[in-house]
């Protein structure tokens, strides 16, 4: 059996400004998207179209594109889905000035 990495879990949301790290709403705390742990959980499919339905948009993490109706959610259905992203108040410090 391949153990899949904490990306493929569905307690992982994504940094908005890191594609490397990401929280785990599972044990509340940041991780790398490739650490494995016993707690994985399958990516609900039906769930996200509950909140697809309720909240109106869901975003696609493999395209970076936000997600409003059932056809584009059929689209993206190979990509990785998420409700949310992660993001801290800190991130936009570490981000370089345009000039």
């Amino acid at each position: 059996m391949v153990e899949k990495g904490c990306e493929d879990c569905d307690y992982f949301v994504k940094h908005d400004s890191y594609d490397f790290i990401g929280l785990c709403l599972n044990e509340d705390r940041l991780i790398t998207k490739k650490e494995v742990c016993p707690s994985q959980k399958d990516i609900d499919k039906e769930r996200l179209e509950e909140i697809l339905r309720e909240k109106g948009w869901i975003y696609c993490i493999t395209c970076g594109e936000p997600i409003f109706s059932l056809d584009e959610l059929e689209e993206h259905k190979k990509g990785r889905l998420v409700e949310e992203r992660y993001s801290d108040e800190v991130a936009a410090e570490d981000s370089p000035a345009a000039d």
